[in-house]
């Protein structure tokens, strides 16, 4: 799996912080969306290589013996 450059690292974790300034509002009026919008964006903001985010933390886990 390739790893990001710091650029497209950069552009990511700003498009995700700029599309959570975007969906505030909409997260404080319909809750129901407060659950999926932040897991999106967690995702968003922890991907650092081509491999899936699930993946890559639970390479991390069994690094850390858990």
């Amino acid at each position: 799996m390739s790893r990001y450059t710091r650029i497209r690292l950069f552009r990511r974790r700003i498009s995700a912080l700029l599309l959570g300034i975007l969906l505030f509002p909409l997260v404080v009026w319909v809750p129901r969306w407060r659950r999926r919008s932040y897991s999106y964006l967690h995702r968003l903001w922890l991907k650092r290589s081509d491999e899936p985010v699930w993946l890559m933390r639970n390479r991390c886990m069994e690094k850390r013996g858990l």
